[in-house]
């Protein structure tokens, strides 16, 4: 997880933990004394206590994502707006995974774009399907703004390359490039892995691109992909960004989508949908500081 995503979930964790002590303190249910002093501690003591104290710690080449999340102007706000949204509504998914998962893609999209809202909704309908279907994440894949969205590992099919979108409706489209190579196809991974291929010189290079310094592991990760001239599983995955509809297609070596099997049933229906939709809106719009 990057240090920016577990940052966010620190920060939500500890003043969930603050207000909730101060709370509890104020209405005369706990108190607590300083071991020191042996004074009680006022409500707003007692909640200082429990910030500061992170859950989940930050190894030290995550420390510069954890700081950078927290510069983003509104941040506070952002976090004040993820806890509000959930308190309108019990979401029917896990509250506390959904925290997890909303902070990691705040993190990851780039919420200066124009569809940073359709990115957002479009990834964490794809978390949903990773969930699903079993996949976990591959360690080689580094999150960067050109490429493929995302690779993952399946026990039963292997390296699984995704591509998701959020549309305002029921689009399936998945773009070409130049060459005529569609997203999700053998071709145009091929020649994304010989482009990467071409960054080996580069592995621990400071720079300031997404994701950070190309690392080993990810070049790695490419080359295999190169070594099997692009060939690998493709999954396509769209979220309707206005009414929650997620559904997904296996796609065959030139991209195209393939139909779901008889009796298999690709779609679902993001649980309490608005309320996710407001909360992204919400975290999004507090970390642009309201412009």
């Amino acid at each position: 997880m990057m240090g920016g995503a577990k940052q966010v979930i620190n920060d939500y964790i500890d003043e969930q933990r603050a207000s909730q002590a101060e709370w509890l303190a104020d209405k005369g249910i706990i108190q607590a004394k300083d071991e020191a002093t042996g004074q009680i501690l006022t409500p707003e003591e007692l909640g200082e206590r429990y910030r500061g104290n992170p859950t989940l710690l930050l190894a030290d080449n995550e420390l510069e994502g954890a700081e950078a999340v927290q510069s983003f102007v509104g941040y506070e706000a952002a976090l004040l707006a993820l806890e509000a949204a959930t308190n309108r509504k019990k979401l029917v998914t896990d509250l506390a995974e959904f925290k997890e998962e909303a902070g990691k893609i705040l993190s990851q999209i780039n919420t200066k774009s124009p569809n940073a809202l359709s990115e957002a909704l479009g990834q964490y309908g794809a978390e949903q399907v990773y969930k699903d279907l079993g996949l976990k994440q591959n360690e080689g894949f580094i999150h960067r703004y050109h490429g493929c969205d995302n690779m993952m590992d399946c026990k039963k099919r292997g390296l699984v390359e995704i591509e998701h979108k959020g549309y305002n409706s029921n689009s399936t489209h998945l773009s070409e490039n130049k060459h005529f190579e569609r997203q999700g196809s053998d071709d145009k991974n091929k020649r994304w892995a010989r482009r990467m291929k071409k960054k080996v010189p580069k592995v621990g290079q400071a720079s300031n691109r997404k994701g950070g310094p190309y690392e080993q592991k990810e070049l790695a990760l490419w080359q295999s992909i190169l070594d099997k001239n692009g060939e690998k599983n493709h999954l396509a995955i769209f979220t309707n960004t206005e009414s929650g509809q997620v559904r997904y297609f296996w796609q065959d070596d030139k991209g195209n989508l393939l139909p779901p099997k008889d009796g298999t049933k690709q779609e679902f229906i993001i649980p309490e949908f608005e309320t996710v939709k407001r909360t992204f809106a919400d975290g999004l719009k507090a970390l642009k500081g309201n412009k």
